[in-house]
């Protein structure tokens, strides 16, 4: 997996060497209560062995980014229109970024999430020509602390997604890239924190996900644990070794009918307002 670094408005240089300094490959950036300062952008020296990915409450700022080297946009608004404006935008400024991207809250049950990332792909799929997904479909998920259950929806995604994929007759694309959001509220001691996300972490990585942020909790207490947040992905590659086996779960009967059940349950309730689309396989 690649480890994804995010801030909550735009880094300062340090912030980025920092970043560069525990090996993340990925930077997200998402606007706070203020839309993103584009003045304040970082060098791009420093963002040649970084890919970087904005989070944007609405694509009010699409305009401002036909210069700026940039992996994917991802946007909270899912509108008809803003999807369109999205979709147009990729197509004459960015056609090799990746923009078709979908995501779900952590309050939803795990088959309801499942529902509406399949509903929110068809979506795309009905809006997008077969070129404006070349680069891919990133598809961001949280992480919840039911350890086997999340593996499991992690799993069952890649299959609903592949169907899909099938239904469309998109063959030839790239597979679906999965981002595991990890996070967890300061509600409790800064060293229990660290355990559950490190749990989560550790759930997502077993389920074979291409991506892994790890949000740092908000507040200056947060702050204060940000480089201990990082070094989870170290730990788990570099100690857990993690990262040396393709799938550490490939056998277990339990997970492997646990996914399926997933995916065939949410696979029904999709057929229930798409005819023609067979069995998850």
């Amino acid at each position: 997996w690649q480890s994804v670094d995010v801030f909550t408005g735009i880094p300062s240089s340090v912030e980025m060497t920092d970043s560069l300094g525990f090996d993340m490959d990925h930077i997200l950036i998402r606007e706070g209560h203020d839309q993103l300062d584009m003045s304040k952008w970082p060098d791009t020296d420093q963002l040649s062995d970084l890919s970087c990915h904005l989070y944007l409450s609405s694509i009010n700022q699409l305009k401002s980014l036909s210069d700026i080297r940039i992996k994917s946009v991802q946007c909270a608004s899912y509108s008809v229109e803003d999807q369109q404006e999205l979709i147009q935008w990729s197509r004459t400024l960015n056609p090799a970024k990746t923009v078709l991207y979908a995501e779900t809250p952590e309050e939803l049950g795990v088959l309801q999430q499942l529902l509406q990332i399949v509903k929110r792909l068809i979506d795309w799929f009905s809006l997008v020509e077969p070129g404006d997904i070349k680069s891919g479909v990133l598809i961001k998920m949280p992480v919840s602390h039911d350890f086997l259950l999340e593996i499991a929806k992690f799993r069952a995604i890649k299959i609903l997604a592949h169907n899909l994929f099938n239904a469309y007759e998109l063959h030839g694309f790239p597979n679906p890239a999965i981002q595991a959001n990890v996070s967890e509220p300061l509600k409790q001691d800064p060293r229990a924190a660290m355990i559950s996300l490190t749990t989560k972490a550790i759930s997502a990585v077993l389920a074979g996900v291409e991506l892994l942020s790890i949000e740092v909790p908000p507040g200056k207490e947060g702050e204060k644990m940000r480089h201990n947040i990082r070094s989870i992905h170290h730990i788990l590659k570099l100690e857990g070794y993690l990262d040396q086996v393709t799938d550490p779960l490939a056998g277990s009967y339990y997970i492997d009918k646990l996914t399926l059940l997933l995916a065939e349950n949410t696979w029904k309730e999709v057929q229930k307002f798409r005819d023609g689309m067979g069995a998850p396989r």
